[in-house]
């Protein structure tokens, strides 16, 4: 036999007694790798106990004068069998040894095992929620507010978001398919619509109505309000004024272009002052367009001093120059 059979004879057979004696091996923990079993004299196996009686390892033979190096590992993660019940991907001889005697794991060989990308869970879309049923549209609130002769300002709140409008007419009842109306379709909550072009001193009646969205309809009773009365173009007038003068009085006629009151104001002084002592005031209250006062109790054969006048509602003011006359004998 040669020398280098008769080599690897002895090597076969040390692994073998290793094998065969790593029952009874002793181990102390060495960093990531299982434990070292000292096997007599230099030698030292290396590798992992796995199981009672069962040894996974890679070994050699260290003399402690340094001289011999471990051999490279294998290219394999499993050197040996492993026991029944032994996940065999739980032991990995390519780590470093990280023992006391300072060499390392040859890590020529060794890959590190790929780390699995997770599967992402399924992204599922949110099931929406879905929109409540609205409320019956109420309309709460009506107010008309009158500007001037000519305008008015129609507002009122609903429950739901919805559009305006306003029908209006002079007649009663409002026929919404014939009458005047104004519309926004504006969605709102607070509604304001504004009527123009109205006639002054007119009573007007209107309905309000909202739609939503969601076709629901909303209305109100018919309400009513009156613009204000426009002021006077024309002053107001005296005419066609006359005295018809006896010994102790006098009857005074005129008229006014419109209703008006009915006041006489003389003296036996000049000028006649309204309010003075020497002035007494002959009236009548209603409001006419004929005019007629009876001034009675005067002296006779004596020059009195007169002027007329009369007041509107509005108090508009006309009267006539002063005039004067003689009772008689």
């Amino acid at each position: 036999m040669t020398h280098s059979k008769l080599s690897r004879s002895l090597v076969i057979f040390a692994s073998a007694a290793l094998i065969a004696a790593a029952p009874l091996m002793s181990f102390a923990k060495d960093g990531n790798n299982g434990g070292r079993a000292d096997v007599g004299g230099n030698g030292q196996a290396w590798g992992h106990q796995v199981a009672p009686g069962w040894f996974m390892n890679w070994f050699n033979w260290f003399n402690h004068n340094g001289t011999t190096t471990r051999p490279t590992p294998p290219n394999t993660d499993h050197p040996k069998p492993t026991p029944p019940g032994i996940d065999r991907h739980q032991y990995h001889p390519c780590r470093n040894d990280g023992d006391e005697d300072g060499d390392t794991d040859d890590m020529r060989n060794c890959m590190p095992s790929p780390t699995p990308t997770p599967t992402p869970s399924p992204t599922t879309s949110p099931t929406p929620t879905p929109t409540p049923a609205p409320s019956a549209l109420v309309v709460s609130n009506i107010n008309a507010q009158v500007i001037g002769q000519t305008e008015a300002l129609i507002t009122w709140n609903t429950n739901n978001s919805a559009n305006s409008t306003v029908w209006y007419s002079t007649s009663t009842p409002v026929a919404t398919t014939t009458a005047a109306s104004v519309t926004s379709a504006t969605d709102v909550y607070n509604h304001s619509v504004l009527l123009t072009g109205l006639s002054a001193s007119t009573t007007y009646y209107f309905i309000i109505g909202s739609t939503d969205a969601f076709g629901n309809v909303g209305t109100s009773a018919e309400a009513t309000f009156m613009t204000t009365a426009a002021p006077f173009t024309n002053p107001l007038a005296i005419t066609n004024a006359l005295a018809m003068v006896g010994s102790t009085g006098v009857t005074l006629t005129w008229t006014t272009n419109e209703a008006a009151d009915s006041e006489a104001y003389y003296s036996t002084v000049s000028p006649v002052v309204i309010g003075a002592s020497s002035t007494t005031p002959v009236t009548n209250s209603s409001l006419i367009t004929s005019h007629s006062l009876s001034v009675t109790g005067l002296a006779t054969s004596t020059t009195y001093y007169m002027f007329i006048q009369s007041k509107d509602a509005a108090n508009n003011t006309q009267s006539t120059s002063q005039f004067s006359f003689t009772t008689g004998s």
